[in-house]
Protein backbone atom coordinates (compact mmCIF):
# COMPACT_ATOMS: atom_id res chain seq x y z
CA UNK A 1 0.00 0.00 0.00
CA UNK A 2 0.83 3.56 -0.97
CA UNK A 3 1.32 5.88 1.94
CA UNK A 4 0.02 9.17 -0.04
CA UNK A 5 1.20 11.74 2.01
CA UNK A 6 4.65 10.62 2.14
CA UNK A 7 4.85 10.63 -1.49
CA UNK A 8 2.61 13.81 -1.58
CA UNK A 9 5.86 15.66 0.58
CA UNK A 10 8.67 13.67 -1.63
CA UNK A 11 7.06 15.23 -4.27
CA UNK A 12 7.28 18.58 -2.85
CA UNK A 13 11.36 18.07 -2.42
CA UNK A 14 12.17 17.53 -5.60
CA UNK A 15 9.92 20.29 -6.63
CA UNK A 16 11.69 22.32 -4.29
CA UNK A 17 15.26 21.48 -5.01
CA UNK A 18 14.32 21.94 -8.59
CA UNK A 19 13.58 25.05 -8.27
CA UNK A 20 16.59 26.29 -5.87
CA UNK A 21 18.70 24.65 -8.91
CA UNK A 22 17.09 27.07 -10.67
CA UNK A 23 18.39 29.72 -8.71
CA UNK A 24 14.50 30.40 -7.01
CA UNK A 25 14.21 30.89 -3.39
CA UNK A 26 11.10 28.63 -2.46
CA UNK A 27 8.29 29.35 0.16
CA UNK A 28 5.75 26.88 1.15
CA UNK A 29 3.14 26.09 2.89
CA UNK A 30 3.44 23.08 5.98
CA UNK A 31 0.20 21.13 4.74
CA UNK A 32 -1.28 20.10 7.90
CA UNK A 33 -5.07 18.84 8.51
CA UNK A 34 -6.17 22.37 8.52
CA UNK A 35 -4.22 24.35 6.32
CA UNK A 36 -3.67 23.28 3.51
CA UNK A 37 -2.47 25.20 0.58
CA UNK A 38 -1.87 29.45 -0.06
CA UNK A 39 -5.48 30.34 -1.16
CA UNK A 40 -6.39 27.07 -1.33
CA UNK A 41 -4.78 26.93 -4.80
CA UNK A 42 -0.88 27.08 -4.62
CA UNK A 43 1.47 24.82 -2.63
CA UNK A 44 5.10 26.39 -3.41
CA UNK A 45 5.92 30.46 -4.00
CA UNK A 46 9.20 30.63 -5.64
CA UNK A 47 10.58 34.29 -5.46
CA UNK A 48 13.77 35.35 -7.85
CA UNK A 49 15.13 38.82 -8.49
CA UNK A 50 11.66 40.55 -7.55
CA UNK A 51 9.75 37.85 -9.83
CA UNK A 52 7.23 36.12 -7.88
CA UNK A 53 5.99 32.65 -9.57
CA UNK A 54 2.88 30.52 -7.78
CA UNK A 55 3.31 27.00 -8.25
CA UNK A 56 0.54 23.87 -7.96
CA UNK A 57 3.08 20.52 -7.22
CA UNK A 58 1.16 17.39 -8.59
CA UNK A 59 1.81 13.65 -8.63
CA UNK A 60 1.65 11.70 -11.24
CA UNK A 61 -1.24 13.68 -13.50
CA UNK A 62 -1.88 17.49 -14.93
CA UNK A 63 -5.04 18.67 -12.91
CA UNK A 64 -8.14 18.58 -14.89
CA UNK A 65 -10.16 21.37 -16.87
CA UNK A 66 -12.16 22.48 -13.91
CA UNK A 67 -9.26 22.59 -11.85
CA UNK A 68 -7.37 24.68 -14.64
CA UNK A 69 -9.68 26.93 -15.21
CA UNK A 70 -9.19 27.98 -11.01
CA UNK A 71 -5.64 28.21 -11.72
CA UNK A 72 -6.30 30.70 -14.71
CA UNK A 73 -8.53 32.90 -13.04
CA UNK A 74 -6.73 33.57 -10.21
CA UNK A 75 -3.42 34.36 -12.28
CA UNK A 76 -5.79 36.71 -14.30
CA UNK A 77 -7.26 38.40 -11.52
CA UNK A 78 -4.66 38.99 -9.88
CA UNK A 79 -1.97 39.41 -12.75
CA UNK A 80 0.34 36.90 -11.39
CA UNK A 81 2.48 34.20 -13.03
CA UNK A 82 1.61 30.21 -12.30
CA UNK A 83 2.61 26.98 -12.80
CA UNK A 84 1.41 23.36 -12.42
CA UNK A 85 4.75 20.92 -11.55
CA UNK A 86 3.46 17.50 -12.18
CA UNK A 87 5.80 15.17 -10.66
CA UNK A 88 6.13 11.14 -11.55
CA UNK A 89 7.75 8.66 -10.36
CA UNK A 90 10.89 7.49 -12.40
CA UNK A 91 10.42 10.57 -14.92
CA UNK A 92 11.81 14.05 -15.30
CA UNK A 93 9.35 16.77 -14.01
CA UNK A 94 6.75 18.23 -16.25
CA UNK A 95 6.14 21.77 -15.92
CA UNK A 96 2.88 23.89 -17.72
CA UNK A 97 2.26 27.31 -17.67
CA UNK A 98 -0.97 28.66 -16.02
CA UNK A 99 -1.41 31.96 -17.68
Amino acid sequence: MINRIAKGRRSMLKVRKFAESKGYQVFQIHHTRWQKDVFGLWDQIWVKKGEVIWVQVKTNQKPPKKEMEKFKSWCKEYRQKGLIVVVKDRKPIEVYTVN
